[in-house]
């Protein structure tokens, strides 16, 4: 073969290395924009979502901060980018920093809370996981952090911690009272049986002494007894005297020649005798009127239908002072109201 085919030949060889190799690079260009394409809607994708996406390297610097992170902390993406996340949110974390990226670096995954503080100074407890990103040979290249804003959560929790406590509090003071109470109660319804047990004791005292004053007063009814006997007995025997030793002789003396006074003063004498023992005289002074003597006497002889006049005479008295006792009998009597009613069929109801 002559040399101008051989370098016509390596010339092909040549040409056609080219076209693979722009064969290549064209499918490379293509797996590349695919690659891009799947990253970019894989980031949309991690824009969309609610939480704080942040991809650091193995410096903490930051790689990715989606739209949840600029939420949630209020750094934007271009002022997040590169800089170290601890520093940037003054991070706070549940245990020392080394421990947690042993624990990452052995299990590929860590989970707790943080405390971060947001760009306009405030704080946020975030439920934070992240995940360790390995390379083909294995090796960390980059941490993949996803945080949840829990702060109302942690502040529902605290509040509700608070409340448990008051609660438990009252529970604790409710139930000291109701102890309390209990122990009162306990005392004074041991005091209640003690009153009552005493109360049954003076009862049964009571009834003991009831029945001692029953035999009393059925001993005194028999004494009472006796004497109303021995008194009616007496004045059965002091009016047998007086019939006997006394009227007689008076009845002798009014039959005798005795003047007008005298004639008089013996009657009255007669008269009292006899009321002195009759059943009016008693039951009149019974009545509790409060008559005096001197009106005892005009009552009898109103009574016996003496007249005004005759009453004067006999007691030696004006017409007058009679009038004046007639009158206070019958208030006493209760009669001066009932003007038509007769003094003496008053008295004669009590004889």
């Amino acid at each position: 073969m002559s040399e101008p085919d051989i370098s016509m030949a390596r010339m092909r060889e040549e040409l056609d290395s080219l076209r693979r190799q722009v064969a290549e690079l064209q499918q490379s260009r293509e797996e590349h924009a695919r690659v891009a394409l799947a990253l970019r809607q894989q980031a949309e994708l991690l824009d969309l979502a609610h939480g704080a996406i942040i991809v650091r390297d193995l410096g903490s610097r930051v790689l990715f901060w989606n739209r949840g992170a600029e939420e949630t902390y209020g750094f934007s993406r271009q002022e997040a980018l590169g800089k170290i996340t601890h520093s940037l949110l003054r991070t706070v974390f549940p245990q020392p920093l080394s421990a947690i990226e042993e624990e990452l670096l052995r299990r590929g995954r860590w989970e707790g809370e943080l405390t971060h503080t947001t760009k306009d100074g405030q704080e946020v407890v975030v439920a934070s996981r992240w995940a360790l990103r390995r390379d083909d040979q294995g090796q960390p290249e980059a941490i993949l952090e996803i945080n949840n804003d829990i702060s109302q959560r942690k502040r529902a929790e605290e509040d509700l911690r608070h409340t448990l406590e008051r609660l438990d509090e009252t529970v604790r003071e409710r139930t000291a009272e109701l102890v309390a109470t209990n122990r009162a109660l306990t005392e004074e319804i041991a005091e209640r049986r003690r009153v009552e047990e005493e109360l049954r004791a003076s009862e049964r005292e009571l009834k003991a002494k009831t029945e001692e004053l029953k035999e009393v007063n059925s001993a005194l009814q028999v004494m009472l007894g006796q004497q109303e006997r021995y008194r009616a007995g007496m004045e059965d025997q002091m009016l047998s005297n007086l019939r006997m030793l006394i009227l007689p002789y008076l009845e002798n003396l009014l039959r005798s020649r005795l003047g007008p006074d005298q004639r008089a003063q013996a009657e009255i004498i007669q008269s009292n005798l006899l009321n002195l023992v009759s059943q009016f005289t008693k039951r009149l002074t019974a009545a509790n009127l409060g008559l005096t003597p001197k009106e005892l006497q005009v009552a009898n002889l109103v009574r016996d239908g003496k007249s005004t006049k005759d009453i004067a005479e006999l007691l030696r008295l004006s017409p007058r002072a009679i009038v004046f006792h007639r009158q206070n009998i019958r208030r006493k009597m209760g009669l001066h109201n009932h003007k038509g009613k007769n003094l003496r069929s008053a008295l004669l109801s009590l004889a």
